[in-house]
């Protein structure tokens, strides 16, 4: 639903050319802000990216088939001859039931004597390669690697959680900047309102100054101060005009709109509330830094275990079947046929001078340092954590006593324009209470928009800041 009114908003906007004001909301700036922001789909990407090395290095636990192919030719001719000669003869023997052979004699020597021979003739051999060829499906399945695989994977995951969890910190950093965005924006409207107002109180009085001095009550002198204060409030208000549209400018970044786009912010009233916090009413833990933080460390651990696996022995079995063809003897095929092979690899690390060692004890120290780290930015998130209320707690009291000012010096007013009316006050005692209600103002108007955007930055550094 809130998509659709984004949509109906940014197409609302393109259909009219920006001409029509629109008015937004605190929740239709933060929507808009996360639904638009690089800052955001960079995140969600990466995301995005570690589900799938997570799937990835999970299908390492499983066995791999792939189909293989080799081609090779060659016209190398291998020509041999196998000289021939006389063979001694045997014969059978029914007696020992074996073929003796016929030994007739003895040379000086000891060599035998045959009583008969066989002739065989010279035998020439052509071994030709010509074509060779095989295709085969192979399945391959790991059994120890020594936890390198499971470590793999459990880092794939961390890295997947620390992405969520950057995703989340930086959906509240875009929270932060709107609502920041948003307020100011308030605030830069609020005191042109202020600033309109007094312009209309300072006409009405420059106007009964003119009735007055044309009548001969009031000097000239009178109305030239009144005048004077008439072009300061045209220069505030000039100044106010301006303020408000740069606010709404950098709105329009911070939203990811158009920067000429013609909108105008509405001030929620439910959103203008003072909340009081407990002083240790939080836990550092909800941070989502803090939360990267543990798991920069469980990182560490597993990139150990990744190391160490590398000097463990690690086994690995293999299936092929496939069909040979190739080599010639004698215009006679050798390999014509279609054959299983099965292969088990054993592979035990026994000496590397020491670099499994070393490899291991600079990354323990790589996880030593993130510890300490951990532990040093706790304490800066505790420090920011605590300076971060201080200032709200500030902005609370400053917001109240702005708004008893205000109501003071209302009444001071109202006072002071009946005594000036009777003519028991002077005209500088009359501009100077026109001048403290103008002021106090545009001090409640800075003090509710300070108050909410240190709430804000409160909800933002102790984790509570998320989207609703």
């Amino acid at each position: 639903m809130k998509k659709l009114f984004l949509i109906l908003i940014i197409f609302s906007w393109t259909l009219n050319g920006f001409a029509q004001t629109q008015q937004l909301t605190l929740d239709d700036c933060r929507n808009l802000a996360l639904e638009n922001s690089r800052k955001s789909n960079i995140a969600k990407e990466t995301v995005n990216i570690y589900n799938h090395k997570v799937k990835t290095i999970r299908a390492n636990f499983f066995p791999k088939l792939s189909l293989g192919g080799i081609y090779a030719y060659s016209n190398d001719i291998l020509n041999l001859t196998m000289e021939g000669g006389y063979l001694p003869a045997f014969t059978y023997s029914s007696v020992l039931g074996q073929y003796m052979p016929n030994i007739s004699g003895f040379m000086p020597d000891g060599t035998p004597i045959f009583s008969s021979y066989a002739y065989m003739p010279d035998i020439e051999i052509e071994l030709k390669t010509g074509s060779i060829y095989r295709a085969s499906a192979d399945l391959k399945q790991p059994v120890y690697m020594g936890g390198k695989i499971r470590s793999g994977f459990k880092m794939a995951k961390i890295g997947k959680e620390i992405a969520e969890l950057n995703e989340k910190l930086t959906e509240s950093d875009i929270l932060l900047q709107s609502e920041e965005a948003y307020w100011n924006c308030v605030r830069a409207s609020e005191m042109l309102q202020v600033a309109n107002k007094y312009k209309e109180v300072v006409d009405e009085f420059v106007r009964n100054m003119e009735n007055a001095v044309n009548s001969g009550m009031k000097s000239e002198n009178d109305f030239l101060k009144v005048q004077i204060k008439q072009n300061d409030a045209e220069l505030n208000q000039l100044k106010a005009r301006n303020a408000v549209r740069l606010a709404t400018m950098n709105l329009c970044y911070v939203i990811g709109v158009p920067m000429n786009s013609n909108i105008e912010v509405v001030a929620d009233t439910s959103k203008i509330e003072v909340s009081l916090f407990s002083e240790n009413d939080y836990d550092i833990n909800n941070r989502y830094e803090t939360q990267m933080l543990d798991k920069q460390v469980d990182l560490k651990e597993q990139e150990i275990r990744m190391v160490r696996s590398d000097f463990l022995p690690q086994l690995t079995a293999m299936a092929s079947y496939g069909y040979s063809n190739g080599l010639e003897l004698n215009g006679n095929k050798l390999v014509d046929g279609t054959a299983f092979l099965g292969l088990v690899s054993l592979n035990i690390p026994i000496f590397q001078w020491g670099e499994g060692y070393h490899k291991i004890k600079a990354v323990e120290a790589e996880k030593r340092i993130a510890e300490l780290s951990q532990e040093d930015l706790r304490l800066k998130m505790e420090l920011e954590i605590q300076q971060v209320y201080n200032s709200y707690t500030e902005a609370l009291l400053e917001y109240s006593h702005a708004q008893k000012a205000l109501a003071q010096s209302e009444k001071s007013l109202n006072i002071s324009r009946n005594h000036y009316d009777a003519g028991m006050e002077t005209l500088a005692d009359y501009l100077e209470a026109q001048t403290i209600w103008q002021q106090n103002m545009a001090l409640l108007v800075n003090a509710k928009a300070i108050m909410q955007q240190n709430k804000t930055r409160y909800l933002k550094v102790t984790g509570q800041l998320t989207i609703d």
